[in-house]
């Protein structure tokens, strides 16, 4: 719940938000048109995206469907599998104070 309200916020204000990671990254699509993929296009941060193995609120289909869109956008995005050094690594990036 956590990460899709992030994600709204990254869509919304595009110009403040510099990176955002999502574990478990369940429940962004639906055939809703307010579902929180649609505005991927609004994002500019860089994204790190994590999917747990047999997600019940994300299938592959979903993650397909996710990924073009943020591809289609531009936006830079990873949603291999990894663990918490690629976190601290993307906070990192944009943030010096964070060890």
């Amino acid at each position: 719940m956590g990460g899709r309200a992030g994600w709204r916020i990254a869509a919304a204000y595009p110009d403040r938000v510099a990176a955002l990671a999502r574990f478990h990254t369940g429940g962004l699509v639906s055939d809703a048109e307010d579902s929180p993929h649609r505005p991927a296009v609004r994002l500019r941060c860089e994204l790190l995206l994590r999917f747990a193995d047999k997600e019940q609120s994300m299938s592959a289909e979903q993650i397909a469907e996710v990924e073009m869109g943020l591809s289609a956008a531009g936006v830079s995005y990873d949603s291999r599998e990894r663990h918490f050094e690629e976190l601290f690594a993307l906070l990192g990036r944009h943030s010096p104070t964070i060890v």
